[in-house]
């Protein structure tokens, strides 16, 4: 688990809402990524109007490793910001943490450099040999990108499911007939990465699960959504995604 050490909050106020830092001018991008992103610079707008923009600096040379083990665009101070957006929306929906939980809210951006698309904020209550519960944060138009959750021993078929929506709008494609027309937007450069496009619309109070060794992917409404997640045994590491730039592996930084 990707675990980041908490600055104080004393003598500071309660954020109900956070933004990520802007790109430092003087801090000189790499080349761009096989998606055409560029790894550290955030001058696209699809990153502001996800996040918003301010005057916080980013550090150079302060990057962090993401859960699938490599290193990510996100500083250590982006990092924080996102993890108080999150713990701002949990709080909003009524969903209390404790310290530790809070301390430990999983940002995941897969890899790709693009959190403000494709990414998970997420809360792991409890995983064991037997069973899982998270919470799964998504900002506004986040996308938990395609995957399944295959057979890893001869007793163990995959992970099997529910989800349950808490607040917003989840928009979960599945295998099954293709909706004719899907609410989802995806991005050009992503959409031959997502397969399935059988469409359920979720909102608070409904739930469903999702067989083991079943493709799905997910997207929040415009208002972002909060999910509960229940299932059997969560291992991160035998997930198969479609995009094979995503390599589901966890690093400490």
């Amino acid at each position: 688990m990707l675990v980041i050490p908490r600055k104080s909050m004393q003598n500071q106020r309660e954020v109900q809402d956070f933004t990520l830092p802007c790109a430092d001018a003087r801090v000189r991008p790499p080349p761009v990524n096989r998606h055409g992103h560029n790894s550290r610079a955030r001058n696209d707008s699809s990153f502001y109007e996800a996040f918003g923009r301010n005057d916080l600096e980013v550090y150079p040379g302060n990057a962090i490793f993401s859960r699938v083990g490599r290193k990510t665009s996100v500083t250590r101070k982006e990092h924080t910001a996102i993890r108080r957006r999150a713990i701002a929306m949990l709080r909003r929906a009524g969903i209390v943490l404790t310290k530790e939980e809070e301390r430990t809210v999983e940002v995941v951006d897969f890899g790709l450099n693009d959190i403000a698309t494709i990414g998970l904020e997420i809360v792991v209550y409890e995983n064991n040999d037997r069973y899982c519960a998270k919470e799964l944060v998504m900002f506004p138009r986040q996308i938990c990108p395609e995957h399944r959750h295959p057979p890893i021993t001869p007793r163990n078929n995959g992970k099997k499911e529910t989800f349950r929506v808490r607040r917003g709008k989840v928009f979960l494609y599945t295998e099954g007939a293709p909706t004719p027309r899907p609410r989802a937007r995806i991005p050009e450069k992503y959409r031959r990465y997502m397969t399935v496009w059988h469409e359920l619309i979720l909102k608070p109070g409904e739930q469903y699960t999702i067989p083991a060794d079943t493709l799905h992917w997910f997207q929040a409404g415009d208002e972002g959504a909060i999910i509960s997640e229940f299932s059997s045994t969560s291992d991160d590491a035998s997930d198969l995604f479609t995009d094979p730039a995503i390599q589901r592996l966890t690093h400490d930084p």
